[in-house]
């Protein structure tokens, strides 16, 4: 199989796949450690229920 695909000249579409996640893993990861532990907190505290009512954002309160 790897030869078929090295004789067509395909070999270049895995390694952009595999850049590109390790650019995203990476990017991800670096973002989750810089992260504040007050966003983190505010983000746990989100409503996770239909039933329980959002508080409303200034986005939406004009709506």
């Amino acid at each position: 199989m790897s030869d078929i695909v090295a004789s067509m000249g395909l070999t270049v579409f895995p390694i952009i796949g595999l850049v590109a996640f390790g650019s995203v893993f990476i990017a991800v990861s670096i973002r989750a450690m810089l992260t504040s532990k007050g966003s983190c907190e505010r983000w746990a505290s989100l409503p996770l229920d239909a039933d329980e009512p959002a508080a409303l954002t200034g986005a939406q309160e004009g709506n």
